[in-house]
């Protein structure tokens, strides 16, 4: 949680907290989806799509603005005798997340229960198939570093488990904000060893030539494409909270923060998506890392450091579903806050009373349904051990609901009558482009799985 008094987030820190929350294990993913298309499409492609992000992120916010703006007004026109009535029902119009942030608030306010499953549809399916491809990268990177080929894949899972287990209680996590930092060192190691050990097989055209690495397009690989790209373009809820931690009143200076936000993801993706295709051809793997010749010194600290951050990165990627479990089943307004006896938080005429439950079933309860929430999670990826699969299906179906199909829902619904044109077709096809992506995804995921 923001201090309420800490000063206003800069520009330059907002666009480095964006970056942050953007650059991350879907970049490890791109050599091989930008293969997929061809670089005669993916790299022009990238660039629409991440204008297309960037105006879903901005359209969010300036729907979330504009419903705040209107429940202010809406407040300080009541009198003095329900003021604290209307208050307490705009509070609850816009913070009716069920712990899932503020893109699930303003699909509530204004589509009711529908726009809140949609966007626990998009917030769930995203975080949670994040954290599904983290077990799958730790799982693939564990049996393919030298240290651990003689231990057998099913110990290294069930090592992996208890430690994703017990970093499920880890509910400070203010205490992991350093994380970021030591992520993004780690990411930068990689595309550092990645350019050294690649520039060799580039000049020789070892793997592929530079020619053919451009066309022909490849029609039959943009399904893949998207949904990889998308993943990594992973930027819009943390947007929200840089939205509010710059305490602005309009949407200017973050609409600049996002142009600069994207447009370096932009530069930075589309280089490590086509270095990587052109050093390793259609012989490159996901995460890129499996391509370096194993045993080396510099190769081996890579895989060990990206374990640590992935695994420490685990309980920050589940916060929302651990958020919205115990929203929903111990009424819990947040997993960081301590839980509490019926005692403690019963107002009489609140909707959250908490009923019949105690402090120990309700830890109990906790308890049960984080280690239940782990045990599924690492079942499906032992099952299902594609990292590139599960990264097109999470950015083709549920990325592109919260990414698109929200963002332009909402805001053609809040602002309908007094928005341009412009505003109203860029927001139809925002929509429509969620919703063939979600629909091609779906379908197309069964035939990469079953590949």
């Amino acid at each position: 949680k923001r201090d309420p008094n800490a000063p206003p987030l800069s520009a330059t820190l907002a666009t480095v907290a964006l970056l942050k929350g953007m650059i991350g294990a879907g970049l490890l993913g791109l050599p091989k989806a930008f293969g997929e298309v061809g670089l005669a499409l993916a790299f022009p492609g990238s660039f629409v799509l991440a204008l297309i992000n960037a105006l879903g992120c901005t359209r969010l916010i300036e729907t979330k603005l504009t419903l705040m703006n209107k429940m202010t007004k809406m407040t300080s026109e009541k009198s003095d005798e329900d003021e604290s009535e209307s208050s307490m029902e705009a509070d609850v119009d816009i913070n009716g997340d069920m712990g899932l942030g503020p893109g699930a608030a303003c699909g509530r306010a204004v589509f009711g229960t529908p726009g809140l499953i949609m966007a626990a549809l998009g917030v769930l399916g995203t975080q949670l198939g994040i954290a599904l491809a983290y077990i799958i990268f730790i799982q693939v990177t564990l049996e393919d570093t030298v240290w651990f080929q003689g231990v057998s894949p099913m110990v290294l899972r069930v090592v992996a488990y208890f430690i994703f287990t017990a970093l499920s209680f880890v509910k400070g996590l203010s205490s992991l904000a350093i994380l970021s930092m030591i992520a993004l060192a780690a990411y930068v190691i990689v595309i550092v060893d990645m350019i050294v050990r690649g520039a060799g097989s580039i000049s020789s055209a070892e793997n592929i030539s530079f020619g053919d690495a451009w066309v022909p397009i490849k029609t039959d690989g943009i399904q893949g494409w998207f949904g990889s790209t998308v993943f990594a373009y992973e930027g819009i809820v943390i947007a929200t909270f840089v939205f509010d931690d710059m305490q602005v009143t309009t949407t200017d200076k973050f609409n600049k923060v996002v142009i600069t936000g994207y447009s370096i993801s932009w530069a930075i993706f589309s280089f490590v998506g086509i270095y990587g295709y052109l050093a390793y051809g259609s012989t490159v793997e996901v995460p890129i890392y499996l391509n370096f010749p194993k045993g080396q010194v510099d190769v081996i600290f890579d895989k060990l450091i990206l374990i640590f951050v992935l695994f420490l990165s685990f309980p920050l990627q589940m916060f929302p579903a651990y958020s919205f479990a115990d929203r929903l089943l111990i009424k819990q307004r947040s997993p960081s806050d301590a839980i509490v006896s019926d005692t403690d938080s019963e107002i009489e005429g609140s909707e959250d009373q908490l009923g019949p439950h105690h402090s120990r079933g309700k830890m109990i309860v906790d308890a049960v349904t984080r280690i239940t929430i782990v045990t599924i999670m690492c079942i499906i990826a032992a099952l299902l051990p594609k990292a590139d699969c599960v990264t097109d299906l999470v950015g083709a179906v549920f990325m592109s609901l919260m990414a698109f199909v929200l963002p332009g829902a909402v805001h053609f619904a809040v602002h309908r009558g007094s928005m341009s044109t412009y505003e109203a077709v860029t927001d139809v096809l925002l929509v429509l482009i969620g919703v063939v992506s979600a629909a091609t995804g779906i379908y197309s995921t069964p035939k990469c799985f079953a590949s």
